[in-house]
């Protein structure tokens, strides 16, 4: 399973970072960058057109963010897949 981000979704994603239980570092992950059209690939994500730019693959603790994904866009993303590394979702 992955927990997908696209760019549009990034925006609400500031507005909507994970609860503070989850929003740290974990102990153990791998980070992958990943070229802009390998994304859907990787995180076996149906919907290129959504532009998808970070995922996790869960048991793995790897975190997968797209290559071209800097600043303070990416420090926003590595949280967002830091969180579900330690168990948020967003159900």
């Amino acid at each position: 399973m992955t927990f997908p981000i696209t760019e549009a979704a990034f925006l609400l994603l500031l507005q909507a970072l994970p609860p503070a239980a989850y929003d740290h570092e974990p102990k153990r992950y791998t980070l992958v960058r990943v070229p802009f059209g390998d994304m859907e690939t990787v995180c076996k994500f149906p919907y290129p057109e959504l532009r998808l730019i970070g995922c996790t693959d869960g048991p793995l603790l790897h975190v997968f963010i797209r290559d071209d994904v800097h600043g303070l866009e990416f420090e926003g993303v590595l949280r967002h897949e830091w969180a579900h590394l330690n168990g948020w979702s967003h159900d």
